[in-house]
């Protein structure tokens, strides 16, 4: 399958043979160049808002809305295109990590979290990676508790385990009926109830609090980069414990 950044490079070609074109018809052939230039936008949109997401596409048909015609049109797009394929490289988005959180994000039932899921997948096609951590993660963590509240038995397990350990008082578990109940102690304290009571494994709830940790960073205004390759690794753990198994 091609990569994003040679789908791009294709669609950067494809200018430059129009533009030839268009330099050897002159005057003659300004509509069917303008034709030529009208039938490349709506892959290049598509191609464009895959690889970077929909506001990136957005700028693309902006430019492409000018009001300018021939050579001059056709170097404005290419221009728009170099950038976007420079971008690509400089912002590491990994295109298979990309694609894969997409195929999975399409397969949730729920409007909800899918709404979260996807617009993590533009956030991080985009280069936003502090946005795509969190948004990931919100996603996540909501698929886990509709799962939770969804098994009865599993809801009836944390619940006595939240009644054992908070007994009474003002800080008393207060028998968990939404996804809010659930997480009344923190979703630190969620996470490692669902795994006491066998919800998941150690193994994998050691890896969704390093994913929590990076999301409470990412959440905040704390100092230094975030990127791709911190992103990458957040979600590649989140698609392969909670996107593929709830």
């Amino acid at each position: 399958m091609a990569t994003h950044i040679e789908r791009l490079n294709r669609l950067l070609t494809r200018l430059q043979e129009i533009d030839e074109a268009a330099s050897k018809l002159r005057y003659s052939g300004t509509d069917h160049i303008q034709e030529r230039v009208d039938s490349w936008i709506p892959p290049a949109l598509r191609a464009v808002e895959s690889a970077l997401g929909p506001d990136r596409a957005a700028e693309l048909q902006a430019v492409f809305e000018r009001k300018t015609f021939g050579s001059s049109r056709i170097a404005s797009l290419s221009d728009v295109i170099r950038g976007f394929i420079d971008d690509l490289h400089d912002k590491g988005a990994d295109p298979e990590i990309a694609d894969d959180l997409d195929a999975h994000a399409k397969t949730l039932l729920d409007d909800d979290v899918r709404s979260f899921v996807q617009e993590a997948v533009g956030c991080y096609k985009g280069g936003h990676f502090r946005a795509a951590i969190v948004l990931s993660w919100v996603g996540a963590v909501a698929l886990l508790l509709k799962h939770t509240l969804a098994d009865a038995a599993l809801l009836a397990v944390i619940n006595a385990d939240g009644g054992r350990r908070f007994p009474a008082g003002r800080s008393a578990w207060v028998a968990a009926t939404d996804a809010e109940g659930l997480t009344q102690k923190g979703e630190r304290d969620f996470l490692d109830t669902l795994a006491r009571v066998g919800g998941i494994t150690d193994d994998v709830k050691k890896k969704l609090v390093v994913c929590l940790d990076t999301r409470n960073s990412c959440g905040h205004p704390n100092p230094g980069p975030v990127g791709s390759r911190m992103a990458s690794a957040h979600v590649e753990v989140l698609i392969g414990h909670v996107f593929t198994k709830f």
